[in-house]
């Protein structure tokens, strides 16, 4: 094994093959002429080396190719911005409207599990603009902290009148932590990649409070049109169902796990009618499908959202 910058460890010849793949295409597209024409000794012809130093020569060259692709992170490009690329409020009206209507959705769906105690310890990672944390605070909860990496999510939080916010990665922040009472983490454990989420759910089951509770929400790729939360952001890196939600759990060591639906908010009457109305047939053509395909309808939810709620 060989080490490259940012501390990523990676084996030499998954590098070398991985760099080959790179540099042809880059030769078709011409993506790094520019570092070429600023780094010739890395990337123009060089004396062909001794036989002897050969291995040597194509392990350095590899290594110093890989340093200009290793650690570019898309997702903070996207979370630098994420305010104006994804939210795109028009208005700070806009703003209003759309946490007064998660505030409904919370007080429907997680308000149930939430801790009796107003004094319980509350850490909400990855906050967004502060929807949750307001929500929070008109519940009485006085003991609560939330943590972003936007910087335009953190400041329009702050513009709301939030100041338990602070620009920090979840890791960091959960270091300053310990039996904390519940963990939050709405629409983020998506952007997480795998083995990000495996350690950071260990992390947070190692902090929280014996009976301690994580509460998640997450897009359903099962749902019907799922694709269109779980594949409309850029920065997503996983794509969950309730089967590999219980999978993921099973391998971590929390006392209890449930998943449950999070029917849809919004759209005014006319649209309640209409749900009231199709949604049973729905669900109907859903469990007929289930069974002519041979899968089990208890492994499955329909919702574009789910609830997680897991206790230490």
């Amino acid at each position: 094994m060989v080490s490259i910058s940012r501390g990523t460890v990676i084996g030499t010849s998954r590098i070398c093959t991985s760099l080959r793949r790179a540099n042809a295409s880059q030769r078709r597209i011409g993506v790094c002429d520019h570092v070429r024409s600023r780094s010739p000794s890395l990337f123009q012809a060089q004396a062909k080396p001794s036989c002897k130093g050969l291995i040597r020569y194509k392990i350095r060259r590899c290594l110093a190719s890989t340093r200009i692709f290793v650690g570019m992170d898309h997702r903070q490009h996207f979370y630098d911005q994420y305010t104006s690329v994804q939210s795109r409020f028009a208005s700070i009206d806009d703003v209003h409207r759309r946490v007064a209507a998660e505030h409904r959705g919370l007080d429907r769906v997680v308000r149930p599990f939430l801790p009796p105690d107003r004094t319980t310890r509350m850490l909400d990672l990855g906050c967004g603009y502060g929807a949750y944390l307001l929500f929070l605070q008109k519940l009485g909860f006085s003991n609560i902290r939330g943590i972003d990496l936007s910087l335009e999510q953190v400041e329009l939080a702050r513009s709301l009148g939030l100041t338990c916010i602070e620009i920090e990665d979840l890791f960091s922040a959960l270091q300053h932590e310990q039996g904390i009472g519940c963990v939050s983490m709405f629409d983020v454990i998506e952007h997480l990649t795998r083995v990000e989420a495996i350690e950071a759910l260990k992390a947070i089951h190692a902090k929280l409070a014996p009976g301690g509770t994580l509460l998640m929400r997450t897009p359903n790729v099962d749902a019907r049109h799922g694709t269109v939360l779980s594949f409309g952001d850029l920065t997503h890196e996983m794509h969950l169902n309730k089967s590999s939600v219980l999978e993921l759990f099973a391998s971590l060591p929390y006392s209890t796990i449930d998943v449950y639906p999070i029917p849809p908010n919004g759209g005014g009457v006319p649209v309640a009618i209409i749900r009231a109305v199709v949604g049973p047939l729905l669900s109907l053509a859903d469990r007929i499908t289930h069974a002519v395909q041979g899968i089990s309808w208890s492994t499955s939810i329909k919702t574009p959202n789910m609830l997680i709620v897991a206790r230490r």
